[in-house]
């Protein structure tokens, strides 16, 4: 008697367990997504296109307190796209200035590398590394994708 009411509890246990994972799934935290404009373009480093490139969105202006910093690398065109939500879909509306760095080729290593150790090493020796001197500022306006001019970055 004590095994078949075990067994049965085994069972329901079992079943509770494999139908635990089926049905809806939950859904993590809402994000609010805001309007994105497409952001591209192209760097060359001394007239060349090099691959690498750090590209650093830094908000600017009214508001950029409550926006997010986003990133781009260069491809070995030279080329970049900035991404919010979905690959290349661009920026958030506003006003930017873009920091550039380009690291060392081997950059992988376990170690939390702080700012001023990449500065330290990028191969452009922080000449670009301020947003308050950036060679590129420009505002990302609804409706208006943006293919930005090619900025030309010097190692000398």
């Amino acid at each position: 008697m004590l095994v078949q009411r075990l067994s049965g509890f085994a069972l329901v246990c079992a079943i509770c367990c494999f139908t635990a994972g089926c049905g809806e799934k939950q859904a993590g935290p809402k994000i609010t997504k805001v309007p994105v404009v497409p952001v591209k373009g192209e760097v060359t480093v001394d007239g060349n296109p090099e691959a690498g490139v750090v590209l650093t969105c830094v908000p600017q202006g009214a508001g950029a307190a409550d926006k997010k910093i986003l990133n781009a690398t260069t491809d070995e065109n030279g080329k970049f796209t900035f991404t919010t939500y979905e690959v290349g879909d661009g920026l958030p509306l506003g006003e930017y200035a873009v920091t550039f760095l380009w690291p060392p080729v081997s950059t992988f290593t376990k170690k939390r590398v702080t700012r001023e150790e990449e500065v330290e090493s990028d191969r452009l020796h922080g000449k670009y590394a301020s947003a308050k001197d950036s060679p590129l500022k420009f505002t990302a306006e609804a409706g208006k994708p943006l293919a930005l001019d090619t900025v030309d970055l010097k190692t000398k």
